[in-house]
């Protein structure tokens, strides 16, 4: 397999606290890696740093072959990245169907050029609804496409943020803390 993510030694303080010191991983093509320690350990720092959230103070990070620890996170997703945060981060007051939809947005759209593009919007749009209907069902998400994201639980706004995560088709996805606020139940329908 190929190497996808190559982080190396990023390292992140906030004043006298070393919240990441000289991570190094990799993750190769394909494949499930974890990133896993005690609750401030500095995982969710290193996502931030790796989605561009946050900038490192040192390191390098390269996906795909090209280093992107000084792009911004609407670059990142561009080029084939995601993620999903601790908190589901859904738009209260969007559908199900609108909150997952706008995951493809993040494909690179300029809005003023889609209002101009008149009917290939149109086939677009068709195309990304399917797309997220296919999703909402592996989530089990389906029946509740045109309800407010405000109106489900947190395990199903849970759902919500990794249906919205997963549309754009990205090459890696970064899950933070993926099962927090979910029961074993629920668990089940993530893997």
């Amino acid at each position: 397999m190929s190497v996808l993510l190559d982080v190396n030694a990023i390292s992140k303080r906030f004043g006298g606290l070393l919240a990441v010191d000289n991570a190094t991983f990799t993750v190769e093509a394909r494949s499930i890696t974890s990133l896993i320690g005690p609750n401030g350990a500095g995982k969710t720092t290193a996502f931030n740093i790796v989605s561009g959230f946050l900038p490192t103070d040192s390191g390098a990070i390269t996906f795909r072959g090209e280093r992107i620890e000084r792009l911004p996170p609407h670059q990142i997703v561009l080029r084939g990245m995601s993620r999903t945060f601790q908190d589901p981060r859904v738009f209260a007051e969007m559908t199900v169907m609108e909150n997952v939809v706008v995951g493809m947005r993040l494909k690179g759209e300029n809005p003023l050029w889609a209002l101009l593009r008149g009917h290939d919007v149109d086939a677009q749009w068709a195309k990304a609804r399917e797309r997220a209907e296919g999703i909402l069902k592996n989530v089990g998400l389906i029946d509740r496409a045109h309800e407010k994201a405000s109106a489900l639980s947190f395990g199903e706004q849970r759902f919500l943020s990794i249906a919205r995560a997963l549309v754009s088709e990205p090459e890696i996805v970064l899950l933070d803390e993926p099962t927090v606020g979910l029961d074993r139940g629920s668990f089940g329908k993530l893997v």
